[in-house]
């Protein structure tokens, strides 16, 4: 037998050795951090963010992530500080909302394509939006950002300014929010691709938020009150030692196409001026929240993160006096119920998403609730870790198999 015979004979032995280490599965890296948010506002136009600054900062002082997602750019609103209108006028406003946010520490701000559409009418927004469409972006911004609350307005006809588009985003939102944890809902946004060129498949993981709080676009903030949680304006934040009001009026100053004669007049007023002016005008009034819907009990008014532990909150919050430690069942009354009458809220989520009281294996009883929101968010993550691990084999499969044809 000659020496290049030999050489083959060896080179072919020794090739069944080399098929483990070809066979293991290749990683797909974790989710992006930076994105991962402890809440997401969502909201209609740029400045309507400022009808949840106040509370924002307050979230910022307590060491929460925040991102923001806007369902338009505002192009069919008015420009008091230029000539521009239309689609000009939304990239304007589209830089004055990053601006306004920016100020607060807020940079993760997302747009959707939604047609700013001036009605009060909730159907004509949703369908100049592209419904479908429309709600296939939230779900992928829920997805990549994974908060723990969402917070948007309500969607629902009271006595007020009633705009259609804050009615929209608010139905949006309640739908995302149900929708985001179900890898049967676009499935392509969770499917990881078999290589690199796979366009269509975007790796994300299914993500089921804990709570879901809205405010009312109304001017009776009177019937709403017991709904949900309501904190102070007039509290000083520890960052900036200015109450939250006043930093809700510093990043509105950014929206100089909506108000540019009231912000060229707040320049001009003393410090005692603004706070008479902002008394007035109801910059100071409490913030108050209604809860829509809560996968992991807790009080009907106790603090919107309760039962929820999050990356800078390692221990569990504390409840405020008269909060249950427990709280309601999550579709019992007192949690959500107050969302049934909404007609996009769907209260089988919870069941659908898992029991949420757990045994305690230290104690044998039932388990705190911030506890249970960690198993919940490592339910989340093990289902996207199993989805990545089909990935990997149907791409290992697909390697073998090419592998297999260029040796035939």
């Amino acid at each position: 037998m000659s020496l290049t015979a030999r050489m083959l004979v060896i080179i072919f032995l020794a090739m069944p050795l080399l098929e483990p280490a070809a066979q293991e599965p290749k990683l797909f890296p974790l989710p992006d951090e930076r994105y991962k948010v402890d809440m997401l506002l969502v909201v209609a136009h740029p400045d309507d963010e400022g009808a949840a600054t106040a509370y924002l900062a307050r979230a910022l002082d307590e060491h929460k992530h925040v991102g923001v997602v806007i369902s338009t750019r505002g192009s069919s609103g008015a420009n008091k500080a230029g000539a521009e209108q239309a689609a000009a006028l939304g990239d304007i406003r589209e830089i004055e909302a990053r601006n306004a946010l920016a100020m607060l520490g807020i940079t993760n701000v997302w747009f959707l394509d939604g047609k700013d559409t001036a009605s009060q009418n909730v159907l004509q927004s949703l369908a100049n939006w592209g419904h479908g469409v429309a709600l296939e972006q939230l779900v992928r911004l829920i997805r990549l950002t994974r908060p723990e609350v969402i917070l948007t307005f309500l969607p629902g006809t009271f006595i007020g300014e009633d705009h259609g588009d804050h009615q929209a985003c608010g139905v949006l939102a309640t739908e995302a929010f149900d929708l985001a944890g179900d890898p049967a809902a676009f499935p392509e946004q969770v499917a990881g691709p078999a290589n690199r060129r796979e366009l269509f498949l975007e790796n994300l993981r299914p993500w089921q938020p804990k709570k879901i709080y809205y405010f009312p676009d109304a001017d009776r903030e009177d019937i709403f009150r017991g709904k949900g949680p309501s904190y102070s304006a007039k509290e000083i934040s520890k960052a900036t030692k200015q109450p939250y009001w006043r930093m809700s009026l510093d990043s509105f100053r950014a929206h100089q196409t909506q108000a540019k004669e009231f912000l060229d007049s707040v320049a001009q007023m003393d410090e005692s001026q603004i706070e008479k002016m902002a008394a007035s005008d109801g910059w100071t009034d409490d913030m108050r929240f209604v809860l829509g819907k809560s996968l992991v009990g807790g009080s009907l008014t106790g603090d919107i993160f309760d039962g929820i532990r999050t990356a800078g909150d390692c221990a569990a919050r504390p409840h405020h006096d008269g909060d249950s430690s427990m709280g309601a069942e999550p579709d019992g009354e007192g949690a959500g119920s107050f969302a049934s009458c909404l007609a996009a809220g769907r209260m089988g989520a919870s069941k659908r998403h898992g029991e949420i009281y757990c045994s305690d294996e230290a104690s044998g009883g039932r388990a705190d609730r911030s506890h249970v929101a960690c198993r919940s968010r490592n339910r989340n993550e093990e289902a996207g870790a199993a989805g990545n691990q089909r990935s990997c084999g149907f791409e290992w499969a697909i390697d073998r198999r090419n592998q297999t044809s260029r040796r035939a």
